[in-house]
């Protein structure tokens, strides 16, 4: 289970967003926001990390952005890193 966010960076709407050690997650989390925000794109990160397929995500770069994509999530207490 992923238990916390700590970078979402050159994917769809997230040029760099870094998650804090206060921020954690849960068997049953809510995530709210204003609408263009991003909210569908974690929920496909999220999809392709539970079946494996996260590659498709590490071919792209955010709109209008140069940045390689990297994600780095906590799983199970260790750090799980994904990038190009």
């Amino acid at each position: 289970m992923i238990t916390q966010i700590q970078l979402v960076r050159g994917i769809g709407q997230f040029a760099d967003i870094q998650g804090t050690r206060e921020t954690t997650l849960d068997r049953l989390s809510l995530i709210y926001a204003e609408n263009g925000r991003g909210k569908t794109t974690l929920t496909a990160i999220l999809r392709s990390l539970a079946s494996r397929t996260v590659a498709r995500f590490l071919n792209g770069n955010a709109l209008g952005k140069i940045r390689l994509p990297k994600l780095y999530f906590v799983v199970r207490g260790s750090s799980v890193c994904f990038r190009r």
